[in-house]
């Protein structure tokens, strides 16, 4: 079994709602996994609305290539498009942030979104 930790996000619709049925279907994909409060920050870039925010993490049996596309069609089957990037209307994000102890997403590590819950999962 592989460390993973995983970051999720909603900037559109119900958030709460979108965040609740995220965690629940991840719940069933990583094992032994512990959640961060669910919490809001704004956009990044400021341009687009506040996120609902959440730090996943728990352990795979799943290689991270695989992992990531089960991520990627879940955020699909969750009203993601190739539009969301460009209209910054996001119904759902979830990104393997590290993978066994490989940062793959050194920038989202770093910024206030993610850190807030790694924060609360490691204090």
């Amino acid at each position: 079994m592989t460390k993973v930790i995983v970051s999720l996000g909603s900037n559109a619709g119900d958030r709460e709602e979108r965040m609740k049925a995220a965690i629940r279907w991840l719940a069933g994909v990583i094992d032994d996994a512990r959640f961060s409060d669910v919490y809001e920050t704004p956009e990044y870039s400021g341009r687009y609305p506040a996120y609902y925010n959440c730090v996943a993490e728990g352990l795979t049996s799943y290689d991270a290539d695989t992992l990531n596309r089960m991520l990627k069609d879940y955020e699909k089957s969750a009203g993601r498009t190739s539009e969301s990037k460009l209209t910054g209307i996001v119904p759902v994000d979830i990104d393997i942030v590290e993978y066994d102890g490989v940062l793959l997403r050194p920038v989202e590590f770093e910024r206030e979104y993610f850190a807030i819950g790694y924060r609360q999962l490691h204090g």
